[in-house]
């Protein structure tokens, strides 16, 4: 908006923000409903189900756990017709939120396409780097938090075992993503990488000076006891 629609922040300004978080509420609310869903249905014959597993690889009882399962196979057919609403449902929220980013970041992409032959090579550059940035704000989300959802999601359905690996690797990434999503933003950007950069010097600098800074002794004729 502020790119080529300015005179729509007169109201993001009060009701986009309102809107924003009144959609991240209802997707935490949907979430939440479904897991609900799931969990409320057969629960006990679904934690009986993973119960050797869980005790062999995780040393765990799952009928100790607050855990949502979803199954597939060995089951009846209104249990797997649950797992089959609510992994769907879930699905379809994913794909909508991920449709969501690329949406905005393709639109935003191309707006600043059309506006690089007016503007100067100082900030023809600026848009570049503003550019990969959004590139990567983008891929970042969708290999952190939707592929790990989707194969661990998937892969059971066609019956797909890869081992161990997936699951210790989605929950890995997944909670890195807090951490890489801004790091990848200030390495792209030479303002904010410039600005890191003279925070960590700083930083390093005080604390030599402060270790090899001789101190200074005053002698005096006064006994100490």
């Amino acid at each position: 908006m502020e790119l080529a629609h300015d005179y729509y922040l007169n109201y993001f300004l009060p009701y986009g923000l309102v809107f924003s978080v009144l959609y991240c509420l209802l997707h935490m609310a949907f979430w939440t409903l479904v897991a609900g869903y799931l969990s409320g249905t057969n629960i006990n014959q679904r934690l009986r189900y993973v119960q050797d597993s869980f005790m062999k690889y995780y040393g765990q009882d799952p009928m100790e756990l607050n855990i949502v399962i979803a199954q597939y196979w060995d089951a009846s057919p209104d249990f797997i017709r649950d797992t089959w609403i609510g992994i769907g449902l879930l699905s379809i929220v994913s794909f909508a939120s991920l449709l969501i980013i690329v949406l905005f970041g393709f639109l935003i992409i191309s707006e600043l396409r059309n506006q690089i032959l007016f503007l100067s090579a100082n900030t023809r550059r600026q848009q570049t780097q503003l550019t990969i940035a959004l590139v990567i704000q983008t891929i970042t989300p969708t290999v952190a938090c939707f592929l790990p959802c989707f194969f661990s999601w998937y892969q059971p359905m066609f019956g797909i075992n890869v081992g161990q690996w997936l699951q210790n690797t989605s929950s890995i990434v997944m909670s890195m993503f807090p951490v890489i999503d801004p790091l990848s933003t200030i390495f792209v950007l030479p303002t904010l990488r410039r600005q890191v950069k003279n925070v960590l010097f700083r930083t390093a600098k005080s604390k030599t000076n402060s270790a090899t800074t001789p101190s200074r002794v005053t002698r005096t004729n006064a006994t100490c006891f």
